[in-house]
């Protein structure tokens, strides 16, 4: 289990960074993120940031390691800062040290965590961090949760209906199926839909 964090010093300069900082002490005792325009411009921008060094950082792996790393990651946002981390469950142990001076050369933080988990309960470690308040947390359009290639968390189960496409006008396929028509719907006195039941 690796947990990657940010350095704000990174991604924003300037009066920018100037303001999350000053906005940073000030919410640091109320142990919640600042919300006004200029902070949570940072806290998105760092979104975007983490997952651009998490990407050059499989790249560093897959070198090493001579193989793609298989993983689970999932987005969290930290609560002082509003800033972005991930926690990634990968199927090869890193080294630490290594870890830490590649993710900081790369545009990451100081703070690199590796702690071996057992792999029967790796849905275990990363469910805690995909409460629904967590899901939430994530602006819209952003996926909290990222997986390699080769993890296939959603995949379908194979239907128990067999589904044909039939290409003709809806007036005739209401005329096979006028045993088991209803539902039927007309809109200016032509048929636009009907639902048919086995």
């Amino acid at each position: 289990m690796l947990t990657l964090t940010l350095d704000v010093r990174k991604i924003a300069s300037g009066s920018e960074l100037q303001t999350f900082l000053e906005h940073f002490q000030e919410h640091k005792a109320l142990k919640t993120a600042c919300r006004c325009a200029t902070c949570e411009k940072v806290q998105v921008q760092s979104i975007a940031h983490i997952r651009k060094c998490w990407s050059k950082l499989r790249v560093y792996l897959h070198r090493k390691l001579g193989a793609a790393p298989k993983y689970v990651a999932v987005l969290e946002f930290q609560k002082v800062t509003g800033l972005a981390h991930l926690h990634i469950a990968t199927d090869h142990w890193i080294d630490q040290a290594w870890a830490k001076e590649a993710w900081q050369a790369l545009g990451g933080g100081q703070h690199v965590d590796i702690r071996h988990i057992d792999a029967h309960r790796a849905g275990a470690y990363l469910s805690k961090y995909l409460s629904k308040e967590l899901l939430l947390s994530a602006p819209p359009g952003v996926r909290r949760v990222t997986t390699s290639r080769s993890i296939h968390l959603d995949e379908k189960k194979p239907s128990e209906y067999q589904w044909e496409v039939i290409k003709a006008e809806i007036d005739r396929i209401l005329i096979i199926f006028r045993e088991s028509a209803n539902q039927v719907v007309l809109s200016d006195g032509e048929l636009e839909s009907f639902a048919a039941r086995e």
